[in-house]
């Protein structure tokens, strides 16, 4: 086994372990939400002209701003590691296995920078003239851990309070007949 084909196999299995880290650093982390002017909800009354303080000319504060939770975008990370494989794997599996289908020795060697993700397509292509689909497999390494970085960021997602209700439910079987009562704190 090539020592290049043994640096590979290593990053494939610290890809997992960065792609848990940045998710377990990122899930859960509370947002305080942006400060915006009061508005009256929907279905409140009209503002009376007695409700509204003349110093200020403000509207009376409506409900409190919902409270943020940043969530990691899990579909987005993962999609995009697999993106970025799709485009790195055949640069690695071209460079260590096939050489780029050249015949001299420095045409070969021109390849062996193809395991370095994004880069090593592009050097590959400026060493060679015969790597022309290399610079599609960079593309798509870049879109790839654009997709992954997108997918760590995550987003803002406003968390609803719990809200407690009970229920009573009639329960029938046979010969068996009572009443079921249910709650949620």
């Amino acid at each position: 086994m090539s020592p290049r084909f043994r640096w590979c196999v290593a990053a494939i299995a610290v890809w997992p372990a960065l792609i848990g880290i940045a998710t377990g650093a990122a899930r859960g982390q509370t947002v305080e939400p942006e400060v915006e002017p009061p508005v009256a909800p929907a279905d409140a009354p009209p503002v009376q002209l007695s409700d509204v303080n003349p110093a200020s000319n403000a509207l009376p504060p409506g409900p409190p701003a919902p409270r943020l939770v940043r969530r990691v975008r899990v579909g987005l990370l993962f999609g995009g590691a697999a993106v970025f494989l799709a485009g790195w794997l055949p640069a690695v599996i071209i460079g260590d296995h096939y050489g780029g289908g050249c015949d001299d020795q420095r045409c070969r060697d021109s390849f062996d920078v193809l395991g370095i993700p994004v880069v090593g397509p592009l050097l590959a292509n400026d060493k060679n003239s015969n790597a022309g689909i290399l610079l599609p497999l960079a593309v798509v390494q870049v879109v790839g851990l654009v997709m992954c970085v997108v997918g760590v960021i995550g987003h803002n997602v406003p968390v609803e309070p719990a809200k407690s209700s009970w229920r009573i439910t009639p329960t029938v079987s046979r010969g068996v007949a009572g009443l079921t009562f249910g709650a949620t704190f």
